[in-house]
């Protein structure tokens, strides 16, 4: 396989939930690789004196009795997931392929569906908007005026996104399903 065989060639990251990494380990393959990854993560918790995590979100291996559930045999009441973007891709691959015209349309749907904007920074947002299109002579802006200049950037760099729970998230799945 040439000079790289054996080489690290897989990133595994573990963060936490405000996406801060916690720990980042190259491993030559997935699997059994991961052995003592886990086991010093599981290490760290018990020294910091913390309890083990509730919920594990992976991208893959997350229903049954898997090789990564046997690995983390020491936390058996923690809950695994398929993390959200990979469940859009596999939710996508049912319906469509990447190569398709409709698909970034389909995917953004999708996501429209699943995440929402922070009410609250958005509407901190939008005040400093509000605030910075009267420094540009833009007497008494509408709600309208507001919304029609915020960006992408703004918004992704001011609000957090976060999923809508369950009962709504299905319910605008299944609405943009019907509308596909």
């Amino acid at each position: 396989m040439g000079q790289t065989r054996g080489t690290a060639t897989w990133a595994t990251n573990v963060g936490n939930e405000k996406g801060q990494v916690l720990m980042c380990v190259m491993t030559c393959a997935e699997g059994i690789g991961l052995g003592p990854m886990i086991a010093g993560l599981v290490d760290r918790y018990d020294r910091a004196g913390q309890p083990p995590p509730q919920v594990m979100y992976v991208d893959r291996d997350c229903c049954g009795d898997s090789l990564l559930r046997k690995l983390f045999y020491a936390w058996p009441n923690m809950i695994m997931r398929l993390d959200i973007w990979h469940f859009m891709r596999r939710f996508s691959l049912g319906c469509s392929t990447d190569a398709h015209i409709l698909y970034p349309v389909f995917m953004s749907r999708l996501s429209k569906a699943i995440f929402e904007w922070s009410a609250e920074d958005l509407d901190m947002l939008r005040e400093a908007k509000r605030l910075e299109l009267i420094t540009r002579h833009v007497t008494d802006p509408t709600r309208d005026d507001i919304v029609r200049w915020l960006t992408k950037t703004e918004l992704a760099t001011y609000c957090r996104r976060r999923t809508r729970g369950t009962e709504e998230t299905t319910r605008l799945i299944g609405k943009h399903c019907v509308a596909c």
